[in-house]
């Protein structure tokens, strides 16, 4: 996760980096490809929208640590596709990582209110909808790096409330706020809208 990349770096630099050299040299071994699942992390917001040979450059370390793993992976010598999803979105496996939406909903059902950054855009992305993308590059036999996102682009306080819509949770709730007075979160960049 963004956050506890920079507050636990060292483990998950491990995770990024060294578990991804451990499946590159397993792949190599079998001799088939990688498909390795990136971030939007790896830009800084600066120039929307972004294509997939935009220039990398990230704002904090969990997306230091996808240019990393990319570049490990890009020049490895293994076949491979790098699929970077923008802020997705769906319910998790049990004991899995939530997302955006699962934690505004844990907080929305109890009547909680959530603060949601204002002036940080997305392209919200449905996980089936990046799963099936995945398979179609698996099927296809694709190389290289694809973006998948979602076909809108929303601040984020708008897409909390558009969950609200959707799960009939109070709208009032949400509280657009400026990213900056979020506490205790890593960086985050301000718009990486795919083309």
């Amino acid at each position: 996760g963004v956050d506890e990349a920079e507050q636990n770096p060292d483990s998950v630099r491990l995770v990024n980096l060294e578990g991804t050299q451990t499946i590159l040299r397993t792949c190599r071994k079998f001799d088939v490809t990688l498909i390795y699942i990136s971030s939007n992390a790896v830009f800084d917001g600066s120039a929307p929208p972004y294509s997939e040979y935009s220039p990398l450059r990230a704002v904090n370390r969990y997306g230091q640590f996808k240019i990393e793993a990319e570049r490990l992976v890009a020049s490895s010598g293994v076949p491979h596709l790098i699929v970077r999803p923008i802020l997705m979105y769906g319910w998790p496996l049990k004991g899995g990582r939530g997302n955006a939406v699962t934690r505004w909903l844990e907080k929305l059902e109890k009547a909680e209110p959530v603060e949601v950054a204002e002036d940080i855009v997305s392209m919200p992305l449905w996980v089936g909808d990046c799963a099936r993308t995945i398979w179609e590059g698996v099927l296809k036999k694709r190389s290289g790096i694809v973006h998948v996102a979602g076909g809108n682009r929303v601040n984020l306080a708008c897409f909390a409330q558009e969950v609200c819509s959707v799960f009939g949770c109070n709208p009032r709730l949400v509280r657009p706020v400026q990213s900056k007075e979020l506490t205790g979160l890593a960086p985050r960049p301000r718009d990486t809208s795919f083309s």
